[in-house]
């Protein structure tokens, strides 16, 4: 990849994604295409057995696996080739938006915390939006009518959501205990704990750029998250304006794309 080349891919990923996420990506990319200069590869031949050795000989750089192979999709997509990471093996198309699979597997990660699995969660399949996400109290949700409140909006809880808020629960609940344990050794004010689900480390109810940050260590955003929970509904026989309504947003022309995508 030339000097020209290297700035036009910093220029597409910087009109895709955060600033943070960018200059991921445009390094990540650097490196790879690198690696492949070094090892004879070209970019149209290149196996997953290749771009796992790549990743292995750069646990220097502390990034996720996802992040990395996120990265490698988006430079693939900017050479316009569609065998290198994100194609679907079973239509062989592109995958343009995140599918249930590639969730699940985000999730199994070792490295992310249940908090993050949490927003991960809450984001794809309740399609909520950070201000919700933030905005999350205790008392918004009942397992034992297995239920999430969001003003008017009522959604179910499924097994899995409760199995790992339960986890995260338990260790935030330690975890604040510690806190306040430490607070009295040292004989300064104890403070009151939110009531708010998502919190700092000193039980301040998390910033949306907080939230923006936990999802960006799993090499994606809460936009992208909700627009793959929409595509996954329409999959599953909802309609656009079902669809609308638990998106909570009037992007009817956004939606309908999404909607001739999956047809």
């Amino acid at each position: 990849m030339g000097k020209n080349e290297i700035t036009d891919f910093d220029k597409y990923v910087s009109e895709r994604y955060t600033t943070t996420i960018a200059k991921r990506f445009g390094t990540i990319a650097k490196l790879f295409n690198q690696y492949m200069c070094d090892n004879g590869l070209k970019a149209e031949a290149v196996t997953e057995q290749d771009i796992k050795d790549f990743i292995s000989s750069k646990e220097k750089l502390r990034m996720t696996e996802y992040l990395m192979c996120s990265a490698i999709k988006c430079y693939g997509e900017y050479l316009g080739l569609n065998n290198i990471i994100g194609v679907d093996v079973d239509t062989g198309k592109d995958v343009k938006v995140l599918t249930r699979s590639d969730i699940d597997n985000m999730l199994d990660r070792h490295d992310v915390t249940y908090r993050q699995k949490l927003l991960v969660k809450l984001s794809y399949t309740y399609l909520f939006k950070k201000s919700d996400i933030i905005n999350l109290k205790f008392s918004d949700i009942d397992f034992d009518m297995r239920t999430i409140r969001r003003g008017d909006l009522i959604l179910d809880i499924d097994d899995e959501f409760e199995i790992m808020y339960k986890d995260y629960y338990k260790d935030l609940m330690e975890d604040i205990a510690r806190w306040q344990e430490t607070r009295r050794k040292k004989s300064r004010p104890e403070l009151k704990y939110s009531n708010h689900v998502f919190r700092t480390a000193n039980s301040i109810k998390l910033s949306i750029s907080t939230i923006e940050q936990d999802l960006l260590r799993l090499g994606t955003n809460v936009k992208v998250l909700r627009d793959s929970g929409k595509v996954d509904l329409l999959k599953n026989g909802h309609t656009v304006a079902e669809v609308l309504e638990l998106a909570g947003t009037d992007n009817y022309d956004a939606v309908i794309k999404l909607y001739k995508h999956v047809l």
